[in-house]
């Protein structure tokens, strides 16, 4: 597994807690499929509205941050998806089948800050428009 790809999956992790009420149900896997980095976000049902936000503001700019963030660090194209169990089934409410099996997310301990993600893959407010 790539240093890089985990700076996305703390990058995501840290986006994604920092708007949800229950910060510990949230999890970010991910997976290489054709050439695609797809992150899976997962996290509790009555949360999800505040990771998708009003008309998808929130998930776009998820996606649209880690887009960026894979782009500066060399990554082929990334791809952000929002998985929610069904309430009190525990199984995913997409597809209807298993859910993919968790990959490591950030490190334990409360992971790193957003400064610290952003200062790592060198993004900042004035980079974004040079």
């Amino acid at each position: 597994m790539d240093t890089n790809e985990l700076v996305i999956v703390a990058l995501i992790t840290t986006l994604a807690k920092a708007i949800v009420p229950d910060e510990g149900a949230v999890s970010v896997s991910h997976k290489l499929e054709e050439g695609v980095l797809v992150y899976t976000v997962r996290c509790n049902p009555a949360d999800a509205r505040f990771i998708i936000g009003k008309k998808g503001t929130n998930a776009n700019a998820i996606r649209a941050l880690a887009w960026a963030a894979g782009q500066k660090l060399g990554l082929p194209k990334v791809e952000v998806e929002l998985d929610v169990p069904e309430k009190g089934t525990g199984e995913s409410g997409a597809g209807g089948g298993s859910a993919p099996a968790p990959m490591p997310s950030a490190p334990s301990g409360g992971g790193p800050g957003a400064a610290a993600v952003l200062s790592t893959i060198n993004l900042s407010p004035a980079s974004a428009f040079a």
